[in-house]
């Protein structure tokens, strides 16, 4: 491969990371520099103990309705001349109801029914002025299995201008960035595939790769907002978790082949047939969520031995090729 393709690669990977980056960095500062005008909702009454509201497991036995209430003075009144806006970014859990002086202000998914996944989503609620007291209490009612609170920022209120021109940013960032991301994998996976098919003399170990891809794209749909699934939390968690094992251990087998590692090839098998154990013999969420937590640290085992194979053959050969494997698993 010649360098020039090497360095293109290098620029793109970095206009990704830089534009990711900066994407992030643009929303803080939005924040920053409205933060008088925002309130942040960061200490809530929960099981009467004082806690925030910071995603955290369910244990066992716990399942169900859980509240979480908030007490705000007249700063309500102050940061807002007429309506306020709730934003409300990335909350766990199957449904929630939002409650603002015992005024139903908010619903997010449907009661009764956990085939949603909208963890990943961002939510805005208009509150009335007519509602809004010198002394106020906002309560979450919110429903789950696996996991409460918020997985990003905490909750905030503030005017229809700064909350919502900083809703806008968060909401495209968290529905529609994975999208993007999701449909360049696929192109690329497409590309790789017809480059190796018009190739005569093409290692059929190299059909891997793109494979790969794909399920790295399924993996993505974890962080999607599906309005609606046909199948249950549990096991669409399942199949994109088994997604992201499987596409780990397929470019490790074809790696270990290529640079003859059995060692590394028969530990990649290994690590899949403990993935379809821990897939197959989980029965909640929370015995799912501990299993592959733990087993995070299998795949990145794996992604250490890429490192390893192709900057060592890279020190040999002086390919390209494998110096961008590197960095690819630098990056993931």
């Amino acid at each position: 491969m010649k360098k020039k393709y090497l360095y293109i690669y290098l620029v793109i990977v970095f206009i990704i990371a830089f534009w990711m980056v900066s994407f992030y960095t643009r929303i803080e500062l939005t924040i920053e520099n409205n933060k008088d005008h925002l309130i942040f909702l960061e200490k809530f009454m929960f099981n009467n103990e004082m806690t925030d509201m910071k995603v955290r497991k369910i244990e066992d036995g716990q399942e169900g309705m859980h509240t979480y209430e908030t007490y705000i003075g007249d700063e309500l009144i102050d940061c807002c001349e007429s309506d306020a806006v709730l934003v409300v970014p990335r909350l766990r859990g199957a449904w929630h109801r939002i409650y603002l002086n015992d005024h139903l202000i908010g619903i997010i998914g449907i009661e009764g029914n956990d085939r949603f996944h909208l963890w990943n989503a961002v939510y805005k609620f208009v509150i009335p002025k007519q509602l809004i007291n010198e002394e106020n209490v906002l309560k979450f009612e919110t429903y789950s299995k696996y996991k409460l609170g918020y997985a990003y920022m905490p909750m905030f209120i503030g005017s229809q201008n700064v909350a919502g021109d900083i809703y806008n940013r968060l909401e495209w960032l968290h529905s529609k960035f994975y999208l993007v991301a999701i449909g360049i994998l696929v192109a690329i996976s497409i590309m790789e595939l017809i480059i190796f098919l018009l190739t005569d003399n093409y290692n059929k170990r190299y059909l891997l790769f793109p494979i790969s891809i794909i399920l790295v794209g399924i993996y993505l749909l974890d962080y999607v907002v599906i309005e609606h699934t046909l199948i249950s939390a549990l096991s669409f968690k399942k199949i994109v978790i088994f997604a992201l094992h499987s596409s780990t251990v397929l470019v490790t087998v074809a790696l270990a082949s290529l640079y003859n590692y059995k060692s590394v090839k028969k530990y990649a098998i290994l690590v899949m047939v403990g993935s379809l154990l821990g897939v197959t013999l989980t029965r909640n969420m929370i015995d799912f969520s501990k299993f592959y937590h733990l087993y995070n640290f299998m795949i990145l085992s794996l992604i250490i031995t890429w490192i390893y194979m192709s900057y060592k053959y890279y020190r040999i050969s002086k390919k390209s090729q494998e110096f961008m494997i590197v960095v690819s698993g630098m990056f993931l």
